[in-house]
């Protein structure tokens, strides 16, 4: 193991850091995993020895991958990555939603646009709204209609949405 893990140009101080345990709990893993004594193991480390163990032609940045992906547990219980890792492994997964938030993460361009969505979100989730909330939510479900059906906005698409929403029609 010790020798594969230098093939891919690794070092256990960086593995270490990665994995958040420390040096000496590292060696301890790859000498209990070199010599078949494996009881003990945190599972998760003994997973990805094995997966570097059975995965032909691996490297540095597949090890990288396996441990943002599969190693989860390590981040803290409803943080950004836990949450996306259990998303991406739904079978509800949406690709398009996915290609959102990546655009989200790596581009500014949706800056601007994040906290006016952001706080139409927190306003769905309230029990009631103030005149100036519904109109705010109002335009935000109208230009979700008119995105996702091609439909024009007019002052009477709004005037019909802000009543069915105040009926709890709408969402």
């Amino acid at each position: 193991m010790r020798e594969k893990i230098r093939d891919m140009d690794l070092r256990l101080t960086e593995l270490s850091n990665y994995l958040h345990v420390s040096r000496a709990t590292l060696y301890k893993y790859l000498e209990m995993y070199e010599s078949g004594k494996r009881r003990g193991m945190d599972p998760d480390v003994r997973k990805l020895f094995d997966y570097i163990e059975n995965t032909p032609l691996i490297g540095k940045v597949n090890v990288i991958n396996y441990i943002i992906l599969n190693m989860a547990g390590v981040e803290e219980e409803g943080s950004l990555t836990s949450v996306l890792n259990r998303y991406q492994q739904s079978s509800g997964r949406s690709e398009e939603k996915i290609k959102l938030i990546l655009n989200v993460v790596k581009t500014s361009e949706l800056d601007g646009v994040i906290p006016y969505i952001n706080v139409c979100m927190q306003l769905l989730s309230q029990e009631s709204l103030t005149e100036a909330e519904y109109e705010q939510v109002t335009k935000f479900v109208l230009f979700i209609d008119s995105v996702t059906g091609n439909k024009p906005v007019t002052s009477s698409n709004v005037r019909e949405a802000k009543k069915k929403l105040k009926e709890g029609k709408i969402l």
